[in-house]
């Protein structure tokens, strides 16, 4: 398949006053058109500096190397002025904090097909309940009325959604859009955007911790731990033929009502980052660690066609 995105060997450095901390160390994976890939991991591993990295909206204190591309282009701070709230839009965790709470869902609908679309105010007039029908907000004109604080949690989820279409992107970067909300809710959702995907034919990165939610939603999977991909693999591959041990600890913290074992969690806590040196940062909570896991750390590599894994056990050996 055709590759949107692309993330060549990108590494992402702090620097802070104790010193540098390495927080993404050489990420590489793509996601192709169409398609949902779904970037799986523990809180604070890395996955939002990722998915904000192809956005460029890292903080001044930011070291970046290695190379990202979008739809064959090269990112850079001329090319993501280009692609910023037109080819890719993005819906945050809380939208709560995200839309303004001086503003209308009317307003700020407003100022995105005007800004970004270049549409006349008569259009977006027009534009916008449409756009609130197609996240399934039907009350129209009481919704464009209200401020966000007179909506309820999915509600207001539904107008990032709304205001993230508004920007017809290409890829639709969603950060755990749905935690904060309840179960029926977040069912309802990812089915949305389900639909959304096969309706508007994009891509999007769909960023969570919840492996339930990625059975639903994704097509292929990323697993990251502290800074670094250690496998990919269709969703199917994922779930039933982990590689990593840090993947096959994921899914033996699902609940499986087929299995009369209980979820097992992994043991021990990620170390902080800027105690890594050049080993396997998972080697110390690892139940099969090698020597080898704590001098050099193992590379992505791939195992069988559309499978990678970053682990000794499985040959991902350096060669220098």
């Amino acid at each position: 398949m055709k590759k949107l995105v692309e993330f060549e060997s990108y590494s992402l450095t702090f620097a802070t006053l104790s010193g540098k901390i390495k927080v993404l160390e050489n990420v590489s994976f793509s996601i192709n058109h169409n398609e949902v890939f779904a970037l799986v991991g523990e809180t604070g591993c890395g996955k939002t500096v990722t998915a904000i990295s192809i956005l460029n909206l890292l903080p001044v204190n930011a070291i970046r190397s290695g190379r990202i591309f979008f739809n064959g282009t090269e990112i850079d701070d001329k090319t993501v002025e280009l692609i910023r709230g037109r080819d890719v839009a993005m819906i945050f965790q809380d939208p709560t904090s995200s839309l303004n709470p001086l503003y209308t869902v009317e307003k700020q609908l407003m100022d995105i097909l005007v800004t970004r679309q270049h549409m006349s105010k008569k259009e977006a007039g027009l534009k916008m309940p449409e756009l609130l029908k197609q996240v399934q907000l039907y009350d129209v004109d009481r919704i464009l009325k209200s401020y966000p604080h007179e909506l309820s949690g999915g509600m207001r989820q539904r107008i990032m959604i709304a205001m993230a279409l508004a920007c017809k992107p290409k890829l639709l970067i969603a950060d755990e859009p749905t935690t904060a909300l309840d179960v029926t809710v977040q069912r309802q959702i990812l089915y949305l955007i389900a639909q959304i995907k096969e309706k508007n034919q994009l891509s999007i990165l769909f960023i969570t911790h919840d492996m339930g939610i990625v059975a639903q939603i994704a097509d292929r999977v990323g697993v990251m731990y502290a800074g670094m991909m250690v496998e990919i693999a269709p969703k199917k591959t994922i779930f039933e033929k982990p590689l990593h041990p840090y993947t096959a600890g994921l899914m033996s913290c699902i609940f499986n009502p087929k299995k009369k074992t209980r979820p097992k969690p992994i043991a021990g806590s990620v170390p902080s980052f800027n105690s890594f040196s050049n080993e396997c940062r998972f080697h110390s909570r690892c139940g099969i660690s090698r020597k080898i896991c704590s001098e050099i750390s193992p590379e992505l590599v791939e195992i069988e066609p559309g499978h990678l894994v970053a682990c000794h056990a499985c040959g991902g050996v350096r060669d220098d």
